[in-house]
């Protein structure tokens, strides 16, 4: 018995790192995701252990020394705007929003028309993703009310003006653009190239909001995390549905059989 208890959670491991997400459908039980996952995600530190509070203190951390920066980075933009690289931030921005949602639907369409169970997975999980992000970053960003760089009465990066009076913070372009890199990331992270490209034009995507002064640096690494973790949540949340334990007995040994939906 402790020897099949041990080879399953082995083998839970190993599908864990290796196995992608393949089952998802577009259908009831997939739209019905859009709120029990939603409301999951609220909920979640709720259920957190050590280690998730450990990494939220980091990110906090980070957070708080980025904002020591925020005005010096802001400045430094300023001062080093030009024709050619305005051109190449209004093309890049668009992978916030248009770009993020053109990928997730370009994927789920190839996957249907080509039959490929993983495309339209990935496709499924990043439009899921895109939405969830997009509908819960207006939560801080009401909450915290931080006003934009750009704003007409030229703020400060300490300048919070509390609930409903500012909505810089975390940067909501970013946010999506990781939340829908991130699940792809994870679906084709057997081929080393798609994440990095993928979390590198998420990451141009926050930089051009630096960039144009729409967002302090501060409000894009919060939006790149918050992004990234509603991808991966997501994509969690849908590979478990993946695995059932079911009861076996046999002759030598009584436990647990792992199937994995393929």
């Amino acid at each position: 018995m402790k020897k099949l208890i041990l080879h399953i959670t082995f083998l839970s491991i190993a599908v864990g790192v290796s196995a992608q997400i393949d089952s998802v459908r577009l259908n009831k039980k997939y739209l019905k995701h859009y709120w029990t996952n939603s409301r999951d995600w609220i909920t979640a530190p709720v259920r957190w252990q050590g280690d998730d509070w450990l990494k939220l203190g980091a990110a906090g951390v980070a957070t708080l020394a980025l904002i020591t920066i925020d005005q010096p980075v802001n400045d430094f933009f300023r001062k080093n705007q030009d024709p050619v690289l305005n051109d190449i931030s209004a093309a890049l921005e668009p992978l916030g929003t248009y770009y993020a949602l053109a990928a997730a639907g370009g994927l789920a369409v190839h996957g249907w028309l080509a039959q490929n169970h993983r495309s339209r997975s990935t496709g499924l999980l990043a439009a899921e993703s895109f939405v969830l992000s997009a509908l819960l970053v207006r939560i801080p960003k009401i909450a915290a009310g931080r006003s934009r760089p750009n704003a007409w009465w030229n703020p400060d990066p300490y300048e919070w003006r509390g609930p409903f009076t500012g909505k810089s913070f975390p940067s909501g372009h970013t946010t999506s653009a990781f939340a829908v890199a991130s699940v792809i990331a994870y679906q084709y992270r057997d081929t080393k190239w798609i994440p990095v490209t993928a979390y590198s034009l998420a990451g141009l995507a926050g930089l051009s909001r630096i960039y144009q002064n729409h967002h302090w640096t501060s409000d894009v690494f919060v939006g790149a995390i918050f992004g990234t973790a509603t991808g991966l949540f997501v994509c969690n949340r849908h590979f478990q549905e993946q695995i059932t334990l079911v009861p076996e007995i046999t002759g030598e040994a009584t436990g647990f059989k792992m199937i994995l939906k393929w």
